[in-house]
C-alpha cells in the first residue's frame, strides 16, 4: 500500500466531489465482475478511459486478487489500471477521522482469458 501526499489527496477528493454531478449513462457503467458492484466516482471515470482505450466492448473488471478465485489469468502484453479505495480511520487523541487510501489493480474482461 502507497502512502498519498497531501497534493494527492486534493486532487483525488476534487475530483470525487466533481464526480458527484456526472451521471453515466447506464451501458458505460463499470462494474466487476466478481462481486458485480458497480465501481465508485473517480474510478468510474478512469475505468470508462481505460475501456475506450482498449476498445473493449466489456464494461466487467477483475482485481488482481480475484483472478485466481475467478479460475482466470491475464493474457500475455496486457496490464491492469490502478484504481483506489479509501477507508476513514480515527485521529488519536480526536474525533476527527482521515482517509487512507490504498491502491488496487483490475483488468477488463477482455484481457482475461481461463487459466490452464
Amino acid at each position: 500500500m502507497k502512502n498519498t501526499t497531501t497534493v494527492e489527496r486534493l486532487y483525488i477528493e476534487t475530483l470525487e466531489n466533481s464526480m458527484n454531478h456526472i451521471q453515466l449513462p447506464a451501458s458505460q457503467v463499470q462494474v466487476n465482475h466478481v462481486s458485480k458492484r458497480n465501481y465508485k466516482k473517480v474510478n468510474q471515470l478512469i475505468l470508462v478511459a481505460r475501456q475506450a482505450e482498449l476498445k473493449s466492448k466489456s464494461n466487467e473488471w477483475v482485481s488482481k486478487d480475484q483472478l485466481e478465485e475467478s479460475g482466470l489469468k491475464v493474457k500475455e502484453n496486457e496490464y491492469g489500471v490502478q484504481l483506489f479505495s479509501f477507508k476513514l480511520k480515527d485521529v488519536e487523541n480526536s474525533d476527527k477521522k482521515i482517509k487512507t487510501y490504498s491502491y488496487y489493480t483490475v483488468y477488463n474482461l477482455e484481457q482475461l482469458e481461463k487459466a490452464q
